[in-house]
């Protein structure tokens, strides 16, 4: 898996954003009511989201690059912590 830096990952959002105001608006909405304690959940709606609008069908492999650190086989452990 490619080892992307903070910048580059940046640049590939920012491109995403430019060419679809609908995905900012619905990124901004995900920022507003995210908490430091739920941006592990965020990062992976919205690593979601962009591929989604993108008109992708989101893949482990696809995602991860954007968010390495995310696990993306757990998001119901993430959602509902026991």
């Amino acid at each position: 898996m490619p080892n992307f830096s903070c910048e580059r990952k940046r640049a590939s959002l920012n491109n995403i954003l430019e060419t679809n105001e609908e995905v900012f608006a619905e990124i901004t909405a995900l920022i507003n009511s995210t908490t430091m304690l739920h941006r592990h959940l965020f990062n992976f709606r919205l690593a979601e989201l962009c591929l989604c609008k993108k008109g992708e069908k989101r893949s482990d492999s696809q995602a991860s690059w954007l968010f390495p650190r995310m696990n993306f086989h757990t998001k119901n452990n993430i959602d509902n912590p026991e």
